[in-house]
């Protein structure tokens, strides 16, 4: 059978280890293949942004993708042989776990932080994995477990969630962050982060924010979750977009309007909610007053406000009333992160 990368890398730095360092660095590549598969990502994936990092650190702002295998062979595999590879895959590890299982109890200092939480939950949510990378990188450079740097880490964070928005709101494809990721990986390695690359005009962007690109939607509806202060605890895992006024009807017409009326405001930002997914099916596409029921179980405070709306119908006025009231709140919101650095 032909060896994966995660193979030919565990083989190289095997060789280049002296014989008493061979059975601990067996050890610790077991515990980490083991944990990597409980938080959803294998050791292949650690090497992929560790490659980023070292990219930075070398100041590599080409946004052309060397195979991984073609990267570490460099030079007789010199990145690999380096004494804090391990030690680094391992803090990688850490990071991902517990970002990707929420395991709080075990989790780093900085992720104590209800902020740092949500806001890591909004990036796992954007349209590419570009974003980890830089998170990958920062973590790994700078992470420690002083209160200073989780401060700091919120704002980079708020900074990092407003540039990424606005950009994919005006230019929706991977192509477009590419150069300013690289840009902005290299520059954490200074003093001053870089965040020029992302060139994006928020007054611009904002205008596109009522008809998102569809991709983009399930983390705006996440930060819309959060901006609710009695949203404490982090969303469910499994969430679906919910649209308040259904897609489907079950009639040729409803609250008076015919579907033709009502279809281009369907898809607004305003007619959707992050739902459960168990919920959602269960709702299906039913009306709005038969949908309170569930709403009401939800684990989602905006959704379970919906269930306490007086009204017993959802149409175009109500749809058009939050458009206004989420554009407004997402402008001033993610102008406000925007400042932070």
């Amino acid at each position: 059978m032909p060896l994966n990368d995660a193979d030919i890398f565990k083989a190289k730095i095997y060789n280049s280890l002296s014989a008493d360092l061979r059975a601990p660095f067996i050890s610790m590549w077991q515990d980490v293949s083991e944990r990597s598969e409980a938080a959803g990502i294998n050791i292949q994936a650690l090497f992929a942004y560790y490659a980023f990092t070292l990219r930075a650190e070398d100041n590599d702002k080409d946004t052309s993708r060397p195979a991984l295998r073609k990267y570490f062979g460099r030079n007789n595999w010199e990145k690999l042989r380096q004494s804090r590879t391990m030690s680094d895959i391992e803090r990688e590890m850490d990071i991902w776990a517990t970002i990707n299982t929420r395991n709080i109890p075990e989790c780093p200092t900085w992720y104590k932080n209800n902020e740092v939480q949500q806001l890591l939950d909004i990036l796992t949510s954007y349209p590419n994995e570009y974003w980890k990378y830089t998170i990958n990188t920062y973590l790994l450079i700078k992470g420690n477990d002083k209160p200073e740097f989780t401060k700091e880490f919120v704002v980079f964070l708020k900074k990092f969630i407003s540039v990424l928005v606005s950009g994919y709101l005006i230019k929706p494809t991977v192509n477009a962050v590419k150069q300013p990721i690289m840009n902005l990986n290299a520059s954490i390695f200074s003093n001053s982060l870089n965040f020029s690359g992302f060139k994006s005009s928020l007054e611009e962007a904002i205008e596109n924010v009522i008809e998102p690109p569809a991709k983009l939607i399930p983390m705006l509806l996440k930060i819309i979750a959060y901006d609710d202060s009695k949203q404490r605890t982090l969303l469910p895992f499994r969430l679906d977009v919910e649209h308040i006024l259904p897609r489907k009807w079950q009639t040729t017409s409803l609250y008076g309007y015919s579907f033709d009326q009502v279809q281009p405001y369907i898809e607004h930002l305003g007619n959707k909610v992050p739902f459960e997914k168990r919920l959602n099916i269960q709702a299906g596409n039913k009306y709005f007053e038969q949908k309170k029921g569930r709403y009401s179980v939800s684990k989602v405070e905006i959704v379970k406000q919906l269930s306490q709306y007086q009204g017993s119908e959802w149409g175009i006025s109500n749809i058009t009333e939050r458009d206004d009231k989420l554009k407004k709140m997402l402008k001033m919101k993610l102008s406000f992160w925007n400042k932070g650095l």
